[in-house]
């Protein structure tokens, strides 16, 4: 028996929109015998969360405000008790450059 590889998805929100569903998709379609799948939204309304089958754990981890930062070290701890392998991010913003 192979070891799964775990990955981690991030996403802002779980609402009603395109890369929500695509997450919905991707984590109920994804090959179970190679992958543990877990996904984690930074807000607490996660209506499309219900369509995830249910061997598919959910995380919340509620972003207060746009610089948040207490999120970084909340994920990181997520990130190593799960032992995340690897995480993939939707929907985030990005800090300007200038």
């Amino acid at each position: 028996m192979t070891k799964k590889t775990n990955v981690l998805i991030v996403i802002s929100n779980m609402e009603f929109g395109g890369a929500q569903r695509q997450i919905v998709e991707l984590v109920n379609n994804i090959d179970n015998s190679k992958f543990s799948v877990s996904v984690c939204s930074l807000s607490q309304y996660t209506p499309l969360a219900e369509q995830f089958n249910s061997n598919i754990p959910l995380y919340v981890i509620h972003k207060k405000s746009k610089f948040d930062f207490s999120v970084v070290f909340k994920l990181a701890k997520l990130i190593r008790k799960h032992m995340i392998s690897y995480t993939v991010t939707y929907l985030m913003q990005r800090l300007p450059l200038d």
